[in-house]
């Protein structure tokens, strides 16, 4: 007898030992466990009835694993009244002073196997039923596809139609481009949320024909101008996969808007408007729109806010003109207007070049603080019985000084740091309520 054959007897023996070893820790783990409790019960009722939704070519085996488990936890209830461990049951099924059949209780506690195999049995069939029908499944997609296109063409007319009072094909041809490409009306500002241009425009289009009716030019040049004003966008701004958001690609939003009208004339023959009024009148409505538009958004601009309290002179640290004056005895900074929409416009357009900003004090466009949510709760709107206006703007005495368009910053705002920085201004603050001037 060779050694390499007693080795290989030696290395079989000892795996049969194992597998000895082993099967005695299950069966005496089972005979102790016998039967169900209600925890178990539960879980194999929930279990096959997850089952049955997904697989429910397996049925007879769930509904035989319910089955069993319930009958096991009846009887190990009964069983239980009369025994105080499992272990007692166990030694008087052994000695046979218990009539119930060991089959049942050992059944029971298979009872998540029988799930198991009833699993097993209706992911094949599924499995199979998908291979047989696959190439029927695989048919019926690329038909669904084309189907889904062409529906997709008549939601586009139908939209088209539906936003053109005029009858008119460039309008119509215009709808379905900005339709088409889902872009933002800006990254930060007004509208960011995707599709947000088509709706900017569309505004812009209506409040520009209304002008143009009024003054007395051309309303359907006016309308298709405005759907046109900020069609560069559709190029400037891309999407970024990795963020999930669109960025700004860099390019500059005139010149673009010049290549996309170009493109659309060359590809659709969409006669772009010439006049020159028409555009002007168009720029008026852009501004309008965007700060009605300000007014329902909600932004998150508070890097741009706390770098421009950052900047911002105030009580002349810098030994420029005073931007603002803060007093520790009061719980706001009063900051000019002029001057944060000046810094504010800046940061922004460093972001967003295409903005409808303008830095000057009257024009509401850039009043982020008034209308962004949720920065309203930084200014205060009322201050000890008076009144701020729809900017969110006070005047103030600062000593026999009166400045016009002050906003009151509350304190708690502005980074502690900051406050340091600045110190105590000497100089008494009153707010006064907003005056109409006329020179």
């Amino acid at each position: 007898m060779s050694k390499t054959y007693v080795k290989q007897q030696s290395e079989l023996g000892a795996f049969a030992f194992i597998l000895f070893v082993v099967g005695i820790i299950f069966i005496t783990n089972l005979l102790i466990n016998l039967g169900a409790d209600e925890k178990y019960v539960l879980e194999v009722k929930s279990t096959a009835e997850l089952l049955r939704k997904f697989f429910p070519e397996g049925e007879p085996l769930y509904t035989k694993a319910v089955e069993t488990a319930t009958y096991a936890y009846l009887i190990k209830n009964e069983l239980r009244e009369r025994y105080s461990s499992n272990v007692q049951i166990l030694v008087n099924l052994m000695k046979g002073s218990i009539s119930v059949p060991v089959s049942h209780l050992i059944l029971g506690s298979l009872a998540k196997y029988v799930l198991a195999l009833g699993f097993i049995k209706g992911l094949t069939l599924k499995v199979f039923k998908v291979a047989l029908f696959a190439p029927l499944i695989l048919t019926a997609a690329v038909i669904l596809r084309k189907k889904l296109g062409f529906f997709r063409d008549i939601a586009d007319e139908l939209y088209a139609r539906l936003y053109d009072p005029f009858g008119d094909r460039d309008i119509r041809t215009v709808l379905k481009v900005l339709r088409a490409n889902p872009v933002p009306a800006s990254i930060i500002h007004h509208l960011p949320e995707k599709g947000g241009l088509l709706k900017h425009s569309l505004h812009v289009a209506i409040r520009a024909a209304d002008k143009a009716g009024r003054a007395g030019l051309n309303p359907r040049e006016a309308y298709l101008a405005g759907l046109l004003h900020d069609a560069g966008k559709l190029k400037v701004y891309v999407f970024d996969p990795e963020r999930g958001t669109y960025r700004r690609a860099g390019a500059n939003h005139e010149v673009m808007n010049r290549m996309v009208m170009k493109e659309l004339d060359k590809r659709f023959g969409v006669r772009v408007p010439s006049d020159e009024n028409v555009w002007e009148l168009v720029k008026e409505a852009d501004r309008e729109v965007t700060v009605e538009e300000l007014k329902e958004m909600k932004m998150d601009i508070s890097s741009v806010i706390e770098q421009a309290l950052r900047e911002l002179n105030i009580n002349g640290i810098e030994g420029k003109k005073y931007d603002g004056w803060y007093k520790e005895t009061l719980p706001f900074v009063a900051i000019l207007a002029h001057a944060m929409n000046r810094v504010v416009t800046r940061l922004l357009r460093e972001r967003d070049p295409a903005l409808p900003l303008s830095e000057e004090p009257d024009h509401a466009g850039v009043h982020v603080l008034a209308y962004a949510n949720p920065y309203r709760k930084l200014i205060y709107t009322e201050f000890e019985g008076k009144r701020a206006d729809e900017l969110g703007l006070f005047d103030a005495r600062i000593g026999t000084e009166v400045f016009r368009a002050v906003y009151l910053v509350k304190k708690e705002a502005v980074p502690g740091e900051t406050l340091l920085r600045w110190g105590n201004t000497p100089y008494d603050i009153e707010v006064l309520e907003r005056k109409r001037y006329t020179s």
